[in-house]
């Protein structure tokens, strides 16, 4: 029988769960060019292609030059953006995606107290101050949610297979993700 675990330690394994997810050449290889991460935030949001957001309707225009959906049937405009975390945010989605790869790992490699400043954020991906205190807020909120996010599913590509004896969210799954990251190169 397994002992029970703290909830610092179901903290770490989700963290660590999400970095042996994340994409083994890293997200900006994965994602070179913003157009690339809007591909996989539209790929994750509509697996069956666009959707009209308020009716539901498959027969959708798409403005190239806007960046911006028209839904033929109620005439809705919306971009990959709306109705998400990213919503309302000049910043592009692969910096959005490159900010939630470097809070993972902070928290994963648990230097999240040492290294995730607003200020490291700033400096590792090119932002303001003040907008990498709101994005890092943002997605860390986004990231703990119960039900993955939009951010996470988009850059959390690779299956993470556990042994077969093991049994999830236990004291043997939390030494067998410290095992894993001693393994996997910082």
């Amino acid at each position: 029988m397994s002992k029970p675990i703290s909830s610092d330690d179901r903290d770490r394994i989700r963290w660590c769960q999400f970095y042996f997810a994340l994409p083994g050449e890293g997200v900006a290889t994965r994602f070179p060019t913003n157009d690339a991460a809007v591909s996989r935030v539209l790929e994750v949001r509509w697996p069956s292609g666009v959707m009209c957001l308020r009716c539901g309707s498959a027969a959708i225009l798409h403005f190239e030059a806007r960046k911006k959906f028209h839904c033929q049937k109620c005439r809705l405009q919306f971009s990959a953006k709306t109705g998400t975390i990213l919503h309302g945010s000049n910043l592009p989605i692969r910096k959005w995606l490159l900010a939630a790869e470097y809070i993972i790992t902070c928290h994963a490699r648990g230097r999240a107290a040492d290294l995730l400043t607003s200020h490291q954020l700033k400096d590792r991906i090119g932002l303001s101050y003040k907008v990498a205190h709101a994005r890092r807020k943002d997605l860390e909120n986004d990231l703990t949610a119960t039900k993955p996010g939009l951010i996470s599913n988009c850059i959390c590509v690779e299956p993470v297979r556990l042994p077969p004896d093991l049994v999830p969210w236990s004291h043997e799954h939390l030494m067998w993700c410290r095992q894993q990251m001693k393994k996997k190169p910082a």
